[in-house]
């Protein structure tokens, strides 16, 4: 399965960009159809020998951020981005709490704006890796 993920996304590098997102074998459905847990087959997918920074940035920014398309491994190789996303998610989850503690009636948080300092993260992340996509950024 990890092979057939890969074969694909080597043909679906040559569609456009919007088509490209709407074709994508979601991990879900690869767990579902094999009975191989998604780090298994995240795992399979990612031994590709010699695949470049930029093809892992370029994979993952275009899936619009799916951590299991790329970031994992984006991660891995990138420390720094890793915090950042990490700083990310505790800010997202801060002002979540802030909003329950504010809200004890209600069961869950609506989907909240960014806070200043979240889009400061979200640009600054959003920026690394599109530099690394584009080679201009390297380890």
């Amino acid at each position: 399965m990890g092979q057939a993920l890969r074969d694909h996304r080597t043909v679906m590098e040559s569609v456009e960009r919007p088509l490209r997102t709407l074709h994508q074998i979601p991990m879900d459905d690869a767990e579902e159809l094999t009975g191989v847990s998604r780090r298994t087959l995240s795992t399979a997918v990612r031994n590709e020998v010699g695949r470049s920074d930029a093809e892992v940035a370029a994979e993952y920014r275009d899936s619009g951020h799916d951590l299991h398309y790329g970031g994992e491994e984006l991660h891995r190789r990138y420390p720094q981005l890793a915090g950042l996303h990490t700083a990310l998610r505790l800010l997202v989850e801060a002002e979540e709490e802030r909003w329950q503690a504010a809200h004890p009636d209600q069961a869950f948080a609506p989907l909240l704006e960014f806070t200043d300092e979240q889009l400061v993260l979200r640009r600054e992340y959003e920026r690394w890796v599109d530099a690394i996509a584009e080679g201009r950024i390297s380890r």
